[in-house]
């Protein structure tokens, strides 16, 4: 079976790398290993700087920005039922109906047929408008 090479990359940069999706199935039960077809670097300079660690120092001022700043929300906010309002009324319908029907949107709905994808976009808008329902209202 082809090994994939293993050398690193020679400037430190994250590649990307492409296989054949015929070659992924049942890769696991046969224990070989992956040959990539194809691998490459993005060029953005963004791209290279945002998939570096971050630093020590700026880990510690991230930690620090984002204690302060839910101590400073804290002593704003009346109680703690305000916060869990709010986030059951929000995630709770994100997680339940609007991601589910988003992923099986992009993911299956090009490849079916037009009335189920009406349906979900159907759903989504519902769902988005039920949820903004109940933020206002808890808010």
């Amino acid at each position: 079976s082809p090994r994939a090479s293993r050398s690193p990359s020679p400037s430190g940069m994250a590649k990307v790398h492409a296989y054949m999706r015929e070659d992924t199935r049942g890769m696991m039960s046969r224990g070989t290993t992956l040959a990539a077809v194809d691998t490459f670097a993005p060029k953005d300079e963004t791209v290279q700087q945002s998939a570096a660690e971050p630093s020590p120092r700026l880990r510690w001022v991230l930690t620090a920005l984002l204690l302060v700043s839910a101590l400073l929300l804290s002593m704003f906010m009346q109680s703690i039922l305000v916060v869990w309002s709010i986030l059951g009324s929000t995630v709770a319908f994100l997680v339940a109906f609007i991601l589910p029907a988003a992923f099986w949107y992009s993911l299956v709905g090009p490849r079916t047929k037009a009335w189920r994808r009406h349906a979900a976009a159907a759903l989504l808008g519902v769902t988005a408008v039920v949820a903004v329902a109940c933020f206002v209202l808890t808010c």
